[in-house]
């Protein structure tokens, strides 16, 4: 349980650290191919969503 925690966390991170970054340079133009950051976000969103839904899940089942 502990490693889905820290996983969720370490994704999370992704968020306030490196997606600015990955935006700024996809505005500028360095990324190709352009509005990979919006792609990549919702990639690693539905990552963030899935181990929740993981966490959530086995949470219930010990609780159940």
């Amino acid at each position: 349980m502990w490693a889905v925690v820290a996983m969720i966390l370490s994704i999370a991170t992704y968020f306030w650290r490196l997606h600015p970054i990955i935006k700024k340079l996809d505005a500028m133009g360095c990324i190709t191919p352009r509005g990979y950051s919006k792609a990549l976000g919702w990639m690693i969103a539905g990552f963030l969503m899935m181990f929740t839904a993981a966490l959530v899940v086995h949470i219930l089942a010990g609780v159940m």
